[in-house]
This record gives structure tokens, C-alpha cells and sequence, in this order.
């Protein structure tokens, strides 16, 4: 039977992010000279088909289905995600030199949306089978123990940070990861030694794109001013950025709100 109130606290928010894609969606109606409701029916229509699937899910037995399901969105999305590049224009979108989504009936579907479900329920499914205490194990057994999943994620990253060109995902996967080998029993210090690696490794990818670097940049552009008060006007000159023009995205959301 399913969670009542975990079911009722989801469906609120599904709701919630109606309303708000109804608010938010007015400056891309009037631009583009849509019918006011174009984009809260499609939210509406989607929220209601993921309550009931939420529900229909809630029934199966989670000894025999769980890991059918969750398996299968892991494989599933990954082969997806490595074929999406050599797919033909009528059935991946490309946006900014990313393919990111499949056309299906009208609709464009992100499979590494379903990716992450999957890669969570991989994760713990391995990691009650793989990880245990690390008592005694020390840090380089450790490493030895996660090398086969850093192997997988370098594979993830390439084809979401490289192909897609999706840099949010595999911080969002990154995090995931970190924390449920925390969880599994990792030891805090091999812990804190990934996140100093993963600091690093985000880094250079975000230093050897210009987009990022230029979304990096607007962010500070917005907050230098605060920040550079507690300065000294030496280094604060140094640190100031001058004159950046913003991105599209930050710069239209910026628009809105004003």
C-alpha cells in the first residue's frame, strides 16, 4: 500500500509547479503569441499522468518490481544517452549544439530525467551488495572498492557533460553519489578526498567551456558588489568584472522579473 501522506505531500508539489508554470510562462506567451494556457494544459496533462502513475506504482509488490523497474530506467537511460548523438534530427532535438531530448507523440522526453531514477536505485542495490563497514579498511582499500564506480561515472559524465552538454546533471549524479557512499559506510575521510576531487574535476570542466565560464561570470556580475564591499579597493579592482553582457537565459529571466 502506498505512503499516504509521502503520496499527498508529492501530488501538492506536482500541483504547486502548475500554478507556477502558469506564472512563469507569460513573458514566452506574449512573445511568442501563444494561447495563454498553451504551457499550464501540458504541465496539467503531465502532472495527472504522473499522479497516477505514482499511485498504479505504489500498488506493485517492491520485492518483485522495484528492481525490474529501477534496473531497467538505469540500462534503459544509458543506452539511450550513448545513442542520442547518432540519432536523426526527426527524433533528437538539438538546441545549442545539444541533443538533449527524444520527440515521442509531440512531446520531447529527456532520458537522463529517467537516468537518475535508475542510477539511485543502481547505486543501492550495489551498495548493500558491494559496500560494508569500513572498519580497519583504510583509505587506499577504499579507493580500490569505488574504482569500478568511478569508471562508471566518467562514462556518465562523457555523455552528459561532453555529448549533452549538460554540466547541472552530472553535479546533480555527483552528489548522489558522494553522499549514498557516505551513507553505505564510507569512511568520512575518503569522503571529504571526493569531494575535494570533485571540486577539481568541476573546475576544469567548467573552465574549459566559454558558456559556463560566461554563466560563472554573470552570477559574480550580480553579486560583486556585496561581495568586493569587505575588500580593499586593491584586490576589489582586480576581482571586478566590467561591462558583461548575460547570457540568454539569465538575461530574459532577469528581464521578466523586472
Amino acid at each position: 500500500m502506498p505512503d499516504k501522506v509521502l503520496f499527498v505531500t508529492a501530488s501538492v508539489i506536482i500541483a504547486i509547479s502548475i500554478v507556477m508554470v502558469y506564472s512563469l510562462s507569460a513573458y514566452i506567451v506574449l512573445l511568442f503569441d501563444y494561447n495563454e494556457f498553451h504551457f499550464v494544459v501540458r504541465q496539467f496533462i503531465f502532472g495527472v499522468i504522473s499522479i497516477l502513475i505514482m499511485w498504479s506504482l505504489a500498488q506493485l509488490d517492491p520485492d518483485v518490481w522495484l528492481g525490474r523497474l529501477g534496473l531497467t530506467l538505469f540500462i534503459g537511460g544509458f543506452l539511450l544517452m550513448a545513442a542520442m548523438p547518432f540519432m536523426p534530427p526527426f527524433l533528437v532535438s538539438e538546441v545549442g549544439g545539444a541533443k538533449r531530448w527524444i520527440k515521442v507523440f509531440g512531446f520531447s522526453l529527456a532520458p537522463v530525467e529517467f537516468f537518475k531514477i535508475g542510477f539511485v536505485y543502481f547505486l543501492a542495490w550495489s551498495f548493500s551488495r558491494k559496500l560494508g563497514h569500513h572498519a580497519n579498511m583504510g583509505i587506499k582499500k577504499e579507493y580500490i572498492r569505488f574504482i569500478p564506480y568511478a569508471l562508471l561515472f566518467v562514462v556518465i559524465i562523457i555523455l552528459i557533460a561532453l555529448f549533452q552538454k549538460d554540466l547541472g546533471q552530472v553535479a546533480v549524479l555527483g552528489l548522489s553519489l558522494l553522499f549514498m557512499l557516505m551513507l553505505a559506510g564510507s569512511s568520512f575521510k575518503f569522503f571529504i578526498s571526493l569531494i575535494s576531487l570533485s571540486l577539481i574535476a568541476m573546475t576544469v570542466l567548467i573552465v574549459t567551456q566559454e558558456h559556463r565560464i560566461a554563466r560563472v561570470k554573470s552570477w559574480w556580475a550580480s553579486t560583486q558588489d556585496f561581495i568586493l564591499a569587505f575588500f580593499p579597493e586593491s584586490i576589489g579592482s582586480r576581482l571586478r568584472v566590467e561591462a558583461f553582457q548575460e547570457p540568454y537565459q539569465i538575461g530574459h529571466s532577469s528581464f521578466f522579473q523586472a
